[in-house]
This record gives C-alpha cells, structure tokens and sequence, in this order.
C-alpha cells in the first residue's frame, strides 16, 4: 500500500556505466547525468507502482488466509496443552532496528531519515562531476538501501479520510497523513487498499458520519526514499518531504485498523 509520493529508490545501474565509461562518450555540458537521473526517477515510479499491485495481491492473499483460520476455529476442538520441549532451542527476541518514537508520526520518520544524510554526507557532501562519479552513485545508494531498512515499523497515525472507492474487488482509499495534533496535512496524499475487515470498519464509521473528522490509522508502514535529480532543496512547499540534495520521502502504509480519534483531554 502506498503513500504518495511513490519511493522505493534505486539509483542507475544504468547510470553507473555510464558514469564509468571513457569521458568522451558523456556530453560536455555534464546534462547527461541529469537526463540518466530524470530516467532512473521514472523507472522508480513504476517500480512503486509495481510494488503497490503486489501489495493489492497480498492483501487479497491475507484475506483468504483470515478466513480459513475462522473455519479451521469452527471445525477444529482444542487440544490439550502439550507439556513444553524443554530441548527445543528458544528464538531469540527481535530486537527493533531503532526506536519505535521514530515511528510517531510521518514527520518524525522524515526527520530519523533526514539526521541519517546529515551523518552521510554532511562531511563529505556527494560529487557527482568529479572522475569518481560512480563511486558516489554507489555511496549513496547503500546509504538508501540500509536506511529504508530501518524505516519499517507499526504506527498509529491521525489522518482525514478523503475518498473511498471500489477498484474491482478491492476498496481504494485516499486519506491526507495529519500532524499528531491539528490538522496541518504532512507529506503528499495517501493511495492505498485496505482488507475486507477494514473496509467494514471503514462503512460503519462512514453511516456514523464519523469519517467527516479525522480518525486515527493503525499499520504498518515503512519509508521510501526517491531519488529527484531536480531536487536540490526544500523548496516553498517541502511537498514531498526533502531529505537531502536529491531525496525526497514518502511513506508506503499498510492500514490494519481504523477508528475514532479520541477527542484531546481538556486543560485545567
């Protein structure tokens, strides 16, 4: 599921030979490398597109497998408990890859993304027109890889419903990401699917009426990171959110359950 803007960000393997062959074959000006950028941007989108069916076709997969764990429930008694296997090797626990506050809001995720490129590259800014171009193609696509591994986590977010549709057997949902408090819209407009118990929710709450205020998203979600070769700062707006000189943020999220948001105690 999907957060615009789309994000899972390679750089150019394309690019990288190209970056690696003899100086006379790239153009003078140096616009080669931003025209092989503007490309690898495009083909991103369409791998996030990709991604995003897939995230459809697992969904519908989950709903299949939720329902065969209702009827195995029915049809199955319960077994006595068996006495544990004091021989059987215990898994170890998972340790989180970092804090779980990073997972607060789509701000605090952009912010944990955007300390990790001040770590980067702050001392050692990228140079892309210099003989060691590829080099630095590389640098920062491992910087992508191992950051957007750590930008997976589950959430609880305020969001504002926008639209609801049907796109075949799925329900299409766009929902505007809002800031912990108020009403301030974060980052671009989420397109996503939801499950078959989400959509339920989702009718319920709509008849209530209760979708015409911000309701609260629990998931998971995990950040992207896309490559922008036009993206040299933040700009007027900061939408989607800007990283660093050519990353953008966005956010794909897989909702799990909606509902009411709580109205803020209030003081004194």
């Amino acid at each position: 599921m999907r957060l615009t803007p789309p994000s899972a960000a390679a750089i150019v393997p394309v690019m990288l030979a190209l970056l690696l062959a003899p100086a006379g074959l790239r153009t003078a000006s140096g616009q080669g490398s931003t025209a092989d950028l503007r490309r690898e941007n495009e083909r991103l989108r369409a791998e996030n597109e990709a991604l995003r069916r897939e995230v459809e076709r697992l969904s519908a997969e989950r709903d299949r497998l939720e329902a065969r764990v209702l009827e195995l429930e029915r049809g199955v008694a319960s077994e006595p408990e068996r006495p544990a296997d004091s021989s059987a090797p215990e898994k170890p626990a998972p340790v989180p890859a970092i804090d779980p506050g990073v997972f607060a809001s789509p701000r605090t995720m952009t912010a944990f993304a955007q300390a990790r490129y001040r770590e980067e590259f702050d001392a050692r800014p990228l140079d892309f027109t210099g003989p060691d171009a590829a080099v630095e193609l590389r640098r920062l696509e491992d910087w992508r890889r191992r950051t957007e591994r750590q930008l997976m986590g589950r959430v609880d977010w305020r969001a504002r419903i926008v639209s609801i549709s049907r796109d075949g057997a799925a329900l299409r949902v766009e929902l505007d990401l809002l800031e912990s408090t108020g009403e301030r819209v974060i980052g671009e407009r989420v397109t996503t699917t939801v499950s078959r118990a989400v959509a339920r929710a989702l009718d319920a709450m709509d008849r209530r009426g209760d979708l015409d205020t911000p309701v609260v998203v629990r998931g998971l979600a995990r950040g992207t990171l896309l490559v922008n070769p036009e993206r040299e700062k933040v700009g007027p707006f900061d939408r989607p959110p800007f990283v660093g000189r050519f990353i953008e943020f966005g956010v794909i999220l897989d909702i799990q359950n909606v509902g009411r948001l709580r109205p803020e105690p209030s003081g004194g």
